[in-house]
């Protein structure tokens, strides 16, 4: 990243979140979806709802949200025995990225989407490709510092039943939580699950290097931050952090996937995902 970048990035932090660049997200709309629909992509969220939770690189006329949408449903399949027949939730969804993946895999109403960001919500529930599949999107009053800063709750239970899911994913979630939120995210995420079910979580993890892009030179208790002026922009933690959260919580780490977001030659990714990914089981 050029060092104009990395000022921008340091003093706007989320690119979408800027009036300028959100208003011009909107007239791209068009222009965006005549070349999705030229390319068989027609059936993506525009393009100012993908940027929110899926970045602005490389996202106009859909090929990229495409690329990962598959990458990380396959990785379910692969990793977490994902079946058809499995109910599945997705935490902080989106506009519902890897859904659109698993609308062409799961059973009918076997998905069920939740975020605290209305906005991108919104655009989900809307899309013609979900509601074909009756997938169910459900939008979280929570506080949140990044997604939703005038929520209303700041204690709040995942709108599910006990042991009523045989997956339980979430991406780019905790990459932008403190700590504390995410000892409650792990507690509820093994509440949901049912016994031997499956969780895919991506996270940025301390323990093999740094990336030149992302340094996470900020120590704090219990993570480090990329850019001080803007925290819940990218959040770092040390693998321990997580092991002692899921032991606590009848979590068994079955596979750690290190991402590509790396600068080092001597750790090699496992996967071209950026982040790192941990598949637990709940025993």
């Amino acid at each position: 990243m050029s060092g104009i970048k990395r000022t921008l990035k340091k003093f706007i932090g989320a690119s979408w979140n800027n009036p300028v660049i959100n208003a011009a997200a909107i007239v791209l709309n068009i222009p965006d979806k005549i070349i999705r629909s030229t390319k068989g992509l027609g059936h993506l969220p525009r393009y100012s709802g993908r940027i929110r939770s899926n970045g602005i690189r490389g996202q106009f006329g859909g090929g990229k949200f495409d690329f990962y949408s598959k990458m990380l449903g396959n990785i379910l399949v692969e990793h977490c025995q994902l079946k058809p027949q499995h109910k599945v939730m997705e935490v902080g969804c989106g506009v519902g990225r890897t859904a659109v993946f698993l609308s062409g895999y799961l059973n009918d109403e076997n998905f069920f989407g939740w975020d605290v960001d209305k906005v991108s919500l919104d655009i989900a529930k809307e899309l013609p490709l979900f509601k074909k599949k009756k997938f169910r999107f459900q939008h979280v009053d929570y506080l949140n510092d990044l997604y939703n800063k005038k929520g209303g709750q700041q204690t709040f239970k995942f709108p599910s039943e006990d042991n009523s899911f045989d997956v339980v994913f979430l991406v780019s979630v905790f990459t932008h939580m403190y700590p504390n939120d995410i000892i409650f995210y792990i507690s509820e995420i093994s509440r949901v699950l049912k016994p031997g079910g499956r969780c895919m979580m991506t996270c940025f993890l301390m323990d093999f290097g740094v990336g030149k892009e992302l340094n996470f030179v900020y120590k704090k208790e219990n993570c480090y931050l990329n850019n001080e002026a803007h925290p819940l922009q990218a959040i770092a933690f040390d693998k321990s952090f997580f092991e002692n959260l899921f032991t606590k919580n009848s979590l068994v780490i079955e596979k750690l996937l290190k991402g590509s977001w790396r600068d080092n030659e001597s750790q090699k990714p496992d996967t071209e995902f950026r982040q790192d990914i941990f598949i637990l089981r709940k025993s």
